[in-house]
Order: C-alpha cells, then structure tokens, then sequence
C-alpha cells in the first residue's frame, strides 16, 4: 500500500534525496536514521545465511502496522514524504511477533489482470511472476489475462479514475488463511472441527475494494487476494508501485524500513536493475526466499520464523537432509503443543461442567424455596409481585436488597402484631396469631434463601471467569495456526518428510 500524499514532488525532488536526508548505509539500499527498534536479533553476518537487514526486511514485511509514515513536517515535506517513517514503541515488539505468517501454499496460484492495463504493465507483471517462480523454484503463479476470477486479481483504472480511494495510490486486499477451526466439547473427549472459512479477506484497510459476483463465487472455495492500482504516468513509479503491491499479494501484508525492497511506505522512483534486468530489488528477493522456504509454515508467527532464519548457516543451500530433520522436529513439537493446549481446554471445560452442575443444583433449591414462599403468600391472599422482583433480578447484590428490605418489614409487622395481640379479643387475636405465624414462615424462608442466594452468586463469578469467549477463540485460532502448519508439513511430507 503507497501512500500518495505527496506523489505529485516524486519527480520533481526525487534527484535531492540521497544528498540531503541523514541516512545509515545498508547493504541493500538505504535505512533511515534514528531507526533504533529492531525485530532481528543481532545475528553474525559470518556464519548465518540470510545478513541482518535481510531479515530485518523480512520480519518488518510480515508484520502490519509495525513500519508506518509519521505524520509530515510542513518544514521538510519533501524529504519527510520518502523517507521518515514511524516506528511503533518497544511494547509494539511482542505484538508484531504474534502475527501469524500467510503465503500461497497452492500448488498452482492463478493471476490475472483488468481495466487500463498498459504493454509496459504487463511486461511488469509477466516478468514479476516469472522470477518468482525462479526463486522458489516452483512454476507456482500463473499469469493469464482477462480471466472472471482468479486468486489474484490486478486491476488498473483508467486515467483519471479515482473510484476507490483518494490518499493512496494503490491498494492491496489481505491475503488471509481460509481454514477456520470450532472446538467441539463433550465429557469424554474435545472434537477438533476445522471448516472452510471463504477465502482471503473481502478487503484491506479502506474498505474500498469491490468485488464482482464472480470473484465473490472464487472466493467461496479459493484464496484470493485483489490490487488496485490508480493510474500514474510515470513509468518508473508505476512499475515500482506494481511491484510493491505485488509483494504485498505473495504474503507480506506490513511495509520495510529499506526503501531499495520496494516495500517502503512511500514511492521510491529507483529501478535497481534499470528497465531491462530484473524486475524484483535483490533485497526483495531475498525476502520471498525466505518467505518460500520449506520450512517456513502458513500458520507460524513471525517470532518462529525470525528463530528459524537467524539460525540457518550460511550455505548456498539448506541441505534436503537438514530441511527433512526440521519437518521431522517441528512435527513433534506441534502434536505436542496441540495435545497441551487440548489438554488445558479440556482441564477448562470440564471446570465449567462441574460449576453448571453446582450452579443448577442451587438454582433448582432456589425455586422450591421460592415456590413454597409463593403458596404461602397465595394462601394468606397477599400479592405475589415480591417473588417476581426476586426471580426476575440477576444480580446477588439486588437479590439480597430485595431480601433483606422484606425482612425488616416483616419483622416490623411481627412486632406489632405481637403488641396488638394482647389488646385484642379472643376472635382478633387468633387472627393475628394466624397472621404472626405466616409471617415466621416467611422469615425462615427468606433467611434460608440468603445463604442460598450467596452461593449462586459465588458459582456465577467463578463461572464468569473461566466462561471467557474470547479465550475460547484465541484457543480455536491457537489449533487453527497448530493444523495449518501440520496440514503444510504434510503437504511438503513426500519431499522432506521422515517417517
């Protein structure tokens, strides 16, 4: 996603850039000074395969939100717009580590192209996927024009065409994971139901992405993803600006802080190889061999791959023998972790089924009692409303209010009744005996229900603690993440698996 605040200095000021912004030379272009918060660990260049801006790139790309523009200095626009960017507090750290990790892991990837698309566009795009293909050494993406539907789908607008969105001057939908997983709870055992979710997400962070009913039927089935593109006459830009939201479609959904990965927030006009060698930036190209390895799981989070790829050793290649003994390990630490998590939701649910049990036993004593009070409330002719406030209010605290005002009320008319009896004639007092009597009844209920009311009121807060259905959901997505990695390593079993 570009950001095109400030695209229309692009060409006039691109040329005063390298000479006036305080930059930190890297080995793939340039790092922005003041860039202090790193998700790469300190890693030797020597001994490890990939370099630290490499993975640096990489762990930044997997992670939204984690690299975004700062807000512009009226002061120095021109620079602030290429270069300056925000780089969220430490805390932000473990936040982007949890980001779990998408790439197609389809055998065949289909892509098309619709609206003003130029020769020079799909020479960009032919060539892109071409080299991609080239690095992961698969013949995964398949480029076709003209197609109704495809998994991705590049629409240019035509000149002029600002249908979508104002500020940006391109736009990529999120590539998202289209299992989903419910876990089903009984008394003997937790059933672990994966389903089809639909598809990549129906849109990016605009909400500004249609789609036609055709992709909308792909979707249902497919993983899919979807670029627009406004239309921008410079050809530099334009092809870099492909090229970028094409990295985005691969599976990097944040943005790097090197400005030569083509993932930079901002537009930077620089062809590395000029308009005839290679389309992808050599530090970009790294990263989608990262991204591609084998070992590197749909379903991971970035932590797990930056632990991964900062301990690989410097080679032209991971060997398939060492690739082979990773799968084998990282299985049996994933049945592992899936048997724990199952095991602590199980421990969870069968808590909560002992504390309904308590809770109906409570609630059935609690009706009985409630049921004699209203008989005698229906045999002394008095008004039954008492019993409805109390069944009808959820709160403990409300209930006891409830309880404890008919109390003192009672206790009132006891004690009156108890000194008008002695005044009273024989006929007249029976009848306030009669009536002093069901008041003691009616004492020695609500004096029973308190203690009773207490309970219910314990078992509903420990209930409400463990009854969360948002750790329920992190559960779920946990096993999804866990089934999704198993689900890979199966897939790539036949190739490096041991049995």
């Amino acid at each position: 996603m570009y950001n095109a605040f400030f695209f229309s200095i692009i060409l006039i000021l691109s040329s005063l850039l390298t000479a006036q912004v305080p930059t930190v030379s890297t080995s793939h272009g340039t790092g922005v000074s003041g860039y202090a918060i790193t998700l790469a660990p300190q890693i030797n260049e020597k001994t490890c395969l990939y370099s630290q801006d490499e993975l640096e790139s990489f762990l930044c790309a997997l992670s939204p939100g984690f690299i975004e523009q700062e807000d512009i200095d009226n002061d120095s626009f021109t620079f602030v717009a290429f270069t300056r960017f925000k780089v969220n507090p430490s805390h932000q750290v473990n936040l982007a580590y949890r980001n779990e990790i998408n790439k197609w892991f389809e055998d065949i990837v289909t892509v098309t192209t619709r609206g003003y698309v130029t020769a020079m566009d799909t020479d960009t795009i032919t060539r892109f996927f071409k080299e991609v293909n080239q690095i992961i050494h698969e013949d995964k993406f398949i480029y076709t024009p003209g197609l109704p539907a495809a998994n991705i789908i590049i629409e240019m607008e035509p000149p002029g065409g600002l249908r979508y969105f104002d500020s940006r001057i391109g736009e990529t939908s999120n590539l998202k994971d289209n299992m989903g997983v419910r876990l089903i709870f009984s008394d003997s055992k937790i059933d672990v139901r994966p389903y089809n979710t639909g598809g990549g997400a129906i849109v990016g962070n605009l909400k500004k992405i249609f789609f036609t009913p055709e992709e909308h039927a792909f979707r249902r089935n497919n993983r899919f993803c979807k670029v627009v593109l406004i239309n921008v006459l410079d050809p530099i830009t334009r092809r870099t600006l492909i090229i970028h939201e094409l990295l985005h479609t691969l599976g990097f959904s944040g943005h790097s802080p090197y400005p030569g990965s083509n993932l930079f927030p901002y537009p930077y006009r620089k062809l590395e190889n000029g308009f005839k060698g290679p389309i992808i930036p050599s530090l970009a190209a790294r990263m989608i061999e990262m991204l591609y390895r084998p070992e590197i799981a749909p379903g991971m989070n970035v932590k797990e791959a930056r632990d991964l790829l900062a301990n690989l050793k410097n080679a032209n290649s991971t060997s398939k023998e060492e690739i082979s003994l990773y799968v084998s390990q990282r299985r049996k630490l994933l049945t592992s972790a899936k048997d724990l998590l199952l095991s602590r939701a199980k421990q969870s649910y069968d808590l909560r089924m002992g504390l309904y049990i308590d809770l109906d036993k409570l609630s059935r004593e609690l009706e009985q009692l409630l049921s004699e009070f209203r008989n005698i409330l229906k045999t002394t002719g008095q008004n039954i409303e008492l019993i409805q406030r109390i069944s009808d209010t959820s709160s403990m605290l409300d209930r006891l209010q409830i309880i404890r005002a008919e109390i003192i009320a009672l206790q009132f008319y006891k004690k009156s009744a108890d000194e008008n009896r002695s005044f009273a004639s024989a006929k007249v007092s029976a009848k306030i005996k009669m009536i002093r009597t069901s008041i003691d009844k009616e004492l020695d209920l609500l004096n029973k229900l308190i203690p009773l009311i207490k309970a219910i009121g314990v078992v509903e807060s420990k209930l409400s603690s463990v009854e969360n259905p948002a750790e329920i959901q992190t559960l779920e997505n946990s096993v999804r993440c866990i089934l999704r990695q198993e689900w890979y390593l199966n897939r790539i079993n036949p190739q490096f698996g041991k049995n």
